[in-house]
């Protein structure tokens, strides 16, 4: 099995460009991965049609248009171009993917949902409470990626768990505060508010 997209919990603070990286770097877990030597060929197979397809097809699309557009000469170099750029965007992110991301085997999405969690938390905060919880979001983010390499590892587990806690909390106590008076001040509309 594969983990990408939206199993992969972005440890904070990242990019923006991360959320949208991560489902571009698919992983196999290393179960996957047996059942995959096992069914080899068929993926070879499909990972060549892949290749030609995304590398051939859209190269070639990409390159009729810019011919079309602007002559023949740019047939080529469009084509090569949209093949680097492909290359380079697949690099970049699981360069990201691995910087930013934790990936939770699926036997431990408690612990991915902890982990996401408090990194959900810690990105509604306010900019002044970021800042003051920012050791304590690194501590957790360091525990959940100890608890990825070891899923037993208690100390990590209490960190991890008190620290999304704490993050959580506060962040639900924050939130009336941020509230604007024109807000308050908003009546919900709806059957029987006359």
């Amino acid at each position: 099995m594969a983990t990408w997209g939206a199993g992969i919990v972005i440890a904070e603070p990242a990019p923006a460009v991360v959320r949208p990286a991560r489902y571009l770097a698919p992983k196999l877990d290393p179960d996957g991965a047996k059942e995959a030597l096992d069914a080899f060929p068929i993926l070879l197979l499909v990972l060549a049609v892949g290749c030609v397809m995304v590398f051939g097809g859209g190269g070639a699309g990409v390159a009729a248009i810019v011919a079309a557009l602007f002559g023949e000469g740019l047939r080529t170099p469009a084509w090569v171009a949209f093949d680097v750029f492909l290359v380079v965007a697949l690099a970049v992110a699981y360069s990201l993917t691995a910087r930013y991301g934790l990936r939770f085997p699926d036997e431990h999405q408690r612990l991915r949902v902890l982990a996401e969690t408090g990194n959900v938390a810690w990105s509604c905060l306010p900019e002044q409470q970021k800042g003051e919880n920012a050791e304590r979001l690194r501590s957790m983010n360091a525990a959940a990626r100890l608890l990825v390499v070891n899923p037993t590892n208690a100390e990590a587990k209490k960190v991890l768990e008190q620290t999304s806690r704490h993050l959580h909390d506060l962040t639900l106590a924050v939130l009336p505060a941020q509230r604007t008076p024109s807000a308050a001040a908003v009546e919900p509309v709806g059957p029987g508010s006359d």
